[in-house]
């Protein structure tokens, strides 16, 4: 996909629709027939991995364990997906659009469950305390204490 190749060599917040098109070859015009913008294709790719992996997911999980369950997804990612995240570290804009369009999908699949709200907003706050501490964590070695933050709803 078009998307992933710029995003092995790009940051995400540098790419601009000019550079998507020219590499998928096709006209802007058509891009906007399908897309608003990036976020849209970057929800796309989410929704496709999500989809994928949907045997991973489950209410009980991301009510009691939502990093794990973060962590789980993060460790059956493509090789290429892995290259991606890697590259992609250090762009908060990129981190902050993949774990909202994951914790979107998440209460699509479950509207009605409280407890997956609660959930989101416990996690939603702890992502954003961690942003606004400038603390660049990373699910694949940060699943552990951010899981812990959760269960005693303690920010450290």
């Amino acid at each position: 996909m078009a998307l992933e190749q710029l995003l092995l060599n790009e940051e995400y917040h540098e790419l601009k629709i000019k550079d998507l098109v020219k590499v998928a070859l096709i006209n802007r015009n058509t891009f906007y027939l399908h897309y608003r913008g990036l976020n849209d294709v970057l929800n796309e790719v989410i929704v496709n991995v999500l989809q994928r992996q949907q045997d991973q997911i489950s209410t009980h999980k991301f009510i009691h364990q939502p990093f794990t369950l973060f962590y789980d997804l993060w460790t059956y990612l493509t090789p290429t997906e892995h290259q991606i995240l890697k590259r992609q570290q250090s762009d908060p804009q990129f981190k902050e659009l993949v774990i909202r369009d994951i914790m979107q999908q998440i209460l699509i699949m479950y509207p009605d469950n409280q407890d997956v709200w609660f959930s989101f907003g416990k996690v939603t706050a702890i992502i954003a305390w961690q942003a606004a501490h400038n603390h660049n964590w990373q699910i694949g070695t940060d699943a552990e204490q951010l899981q812990t933050m959760y269960d005693q709803q303690k920010l450290i």
